[in-house]
């Protein structure tokens, strides 16, 4: 089959993989949304654990722990027959193209399953909040709110604000997404290539991949500090909360936007050569 594309072709293709991904990896789905119950119950009524309020933030990143590991699983659980010998051969001999068939594994494994995740994990969270009892305080869905327009928050920030702590905060949020976009790829294309303990491989190999990139981004920030601030911004730096409103905002922006296309880069780089590595392995499969 050509890679030419046609939409009914790929209607129907994504119809039968909907079924495949529901009926395999819906219950999986379920409970780890479910996950955020149980994390509710044992910080509102454990009795050692001394916790007056648990605030957005915490949830925010338990919802975002829950994403990272719904995409790592829905690969090897949905689809992984994908390159067995007997399952995986029956499936590749529909009458679609690769590209038909990369868009649909792409669609349910790296956009669907993390937004059914996230999605329902804060229609959850929104109403454990609503309860007149529990420690839940504030809502989490602002939290993931903020990652559209991370720099406005900066420049519309209150007079009283600390801007150095904000944009500190915003970068650490910002990061965490960026270094998603590349997880998606890899859990992947590991399904492709493992034939045997597909989700544990794709854990172990996605973690060893994260530290790797990680160290060289210190290495990084190490070697090249002096580039990003000059002795003379160095010291401005230093001076920061001595400086002007203006003066502050101006600093933070170049430190939120320059930091932040370095780990763009680079995590991007990562998911792009996943995603066209998993393209080619789905290609040259054999059976």
């Amino acid at each position: 089959m050509s890679n030419a594309f046609n939409i009914s072709r790929f209607n129907r293709l994504l119809a039968f993989d909907g079924r495949n991904y529901f009926k395999r990896f819906g219950l999986v789905l379920v409970i780890i949304i479910g996950v955020n119950v149980v994390a509710w119950a044992a910080f509102s009524f454990l009795p050692y654990l001394e916790i007056t309020e648990v605030l957005p933030l915490n949830r925010y990143l338990l919802i975002t722990l829950l994403a990272a590991i719904s995409i790592a699983m829905a690969p090897g659980i949905a689809f992984g027959d994908i390159n067995d010998k007997r399952a995986g051969a029956s499936q590749m001999m529909m009458p679609v193209s690769t590209l038909e068939k990369f868009l649909s594994l792409f669609l349910y494994c790296c956009l669907l399953t993390p937004v059914l995740c996230v999605v329902g994990s804060l229609i959850i969270d929104t109403l454990l909040a609503l309860l007149p009892f529990g420690k839940y305080e504030g809502f989490t869905w602002s939290q993931f709110v903020m990652q559209f327009h991370p720099k406005s928050l900066i420049v519309n920030a209150d007079a009283d604000e600390d801007l150095w702590a904000l944009t500190f905060n915003l970068d650490n949020f910002y990061r965490y997404w960026v270094q998603m976009i590349a997880l998606p790829s890899v859990c992947l294309y590991a399904n492709m290539v493992f034939k045997k303990s597909k989700v544990a491989k794709t854990f172990l190999v996605a973690a060893l991949i994260w530290f790797l990139v990680i160290a060289v981004l210190f290495m990084i920030y190490r070697i090249g500090i002096d580039a990003f601030w000059s002795p003379s911004s160095r010291e401005i730096f230093r001076q920061f909360y001595t400086l002007s409103r203006d003066e502050q905002l101006n600093i933070c922006l170049e430190f939120f936007g320059r930091r932040n296309w370095v780990w763009f880069g680079c995590f991007g780089f990562i998911g792009l050569l996943g995603y066209i590595l998993s393209y080619i392995k789905l290609k040259t499969l054999k059976y």
